[in-house]
C-alpha cells in the first residue's frame, strides 16, 4: 500500500527540495505522512472548490503548485480562509504537499510544460544559477518552431495557453527565438534581451516601461495560463512511476478552473 512519504519521496526524486528558494515554503505543509494514499489530485491551486472535489473522487492526497500557507501563521482556526481548509483536509484525511519553486525548476516542470505547449524547440536554461549542487533555472530560452509576425505571435500564444488575452510590447519585427518563464518572472525580463520575445504571467508596469524603453518584446500571458500546464505533465510522470513500483493507486488532475480572472 502507498503511503503518503512514499508520494512525498516520489516527488522529490525529480522536484528537488534543495531548488526551493529561501523565501518559499513548499512540502508536505498538511498531514500524516504514514496514512495510505490510493487516489490523489493535482492543481495550481489550493482553494475551498479544490477540497471539495478531492472530497467528492475520494482523493487521500492533493499535490498543489501554489503553497496553502505562504507566510508565517499565528493561528490556525475554522473561521480563516486558511484556517478552514487545513481544518477540512484534516477532517477528511488529506494530505497536501506544494511544489512551488522546485517545481518552477526542475525537468519537467512548469517551464518546460510551457516551453512543450508553445512548441519551443532547442531549449536551454535562462538565467541559470547553482542549487543542491546543480546548474539550474527557473527560466527557459529557445526558439519557436516558425518564425512569426506579431499577429501572428498573439494569436499563436493565445491558442496554445488558452489565454483570453494577452497584454505586452512587440517591436514591429519578425519572432523566432524566445525566452519564458511561468508565473510572476519579470525578475528574468532583463536576462532575456538577447532574444526576440520575453514571455511570462505578469509584469508590472513600471518593469514594462523599461522594456519598452530598451526596444524590448514582451508578452504577460496571465499568471495562471502560463503555469496550469504543469498539471497534466506532472500526473503522467507520477503516475508511471507509481506503476513502475507497481503499487494500486490513481493519479488525477483537478477539473477545477482556479483563475481569479474571468475577463
Amino acid at each position: 500500500m502507498l503511503k503518503v512519504n512514499d508520494v512525498v519521496k516520489l516527488i522529490e526524486e525529480a522536484v528537488k527540495p534543495d531548488y526551493a528558494y529561501d523565501w518559499d515554503n513548499c512540502g508536505l505543509l498538511v498531514g500524516d505522512g504514514e496514512a495510505s494514499v490510493s487516489k490523489i489530485l493535482i492543481t495550481l491551486d489550493m482553494t475551498k472548490e479544490v477540497l471539495e472535489e478531492a472530497i467528492d473522487k475520494k482523493c487521500q492526497m492533493i499535490i498543489s503548485h501554489h503553497p496553502l500557507i505562504f507566510k508565517a501563521v499565528k493561528s490556525v482556526t475554522a473561521d480563516s480562509y486558511v484556517g478552514e481548509i487545513v481544518s477540512l483536509l484534516y477532517k477528511n484525511d488529506i494530505s497536501l504537499y506544494c511544489t512551488h519553486t522546485p517545481m518552477d525548476i526542475c525537468v519537467g516542470g512548469v517551464n518546460d510544460a510551457l516551453c512543450e505547449v508553445l512548441e519551443i524547440k532547442n531549449t536551454s536554461l535562462l538565467a541559470p544559477f547553482e542549487a543542491g549542487g546543480e546548474l539550474v533555472a527557473c527560466g527557459r530560452k529557445g526558439e519557436f518552431s516558425k518564425e512569426m509576425t506579431k499577429d501572428e505571435l498573439i494569436a499563436f500564444v493565445k491558442e496554445k495557453t488558452n489565454a483570453k488575452c494577452v497584454r505586452g510590447h512587440l517591436e514591429n519585427k519578425t519572432f523566432r527565438t524566445v525566452s519564458l518563464t511561468g508565473g510572476a518572472g519579470e525578475e528574468f525580463a532583463f536576462d532575456a534581451l538577447e532574444t526576440d520575445v520575453f514571455i511570462t504571467g505578469e509584469i508590472k508596469h513600471h518593469t514594462a516601461l523599461e522594456l519598452k524603453r530598451r526596444k524590448m518584446s514582451f508578452l504577460a500571458i496571465g499568471h495562471y495560463e502560463s503555469e496550469v500546464h504543469f498539471a497534466d505533465k506532472f500526473a503522467c510522470s507520477l503516475q508511471n512511476r507509481i506503476n513502475m513500483l507497481q503499487l494500486d493507486a490513481q493519479v488525477c488532475v483537478s477539473e477545477i478552473n482556479t483563475n481569479p480572472f474571468d475577463c
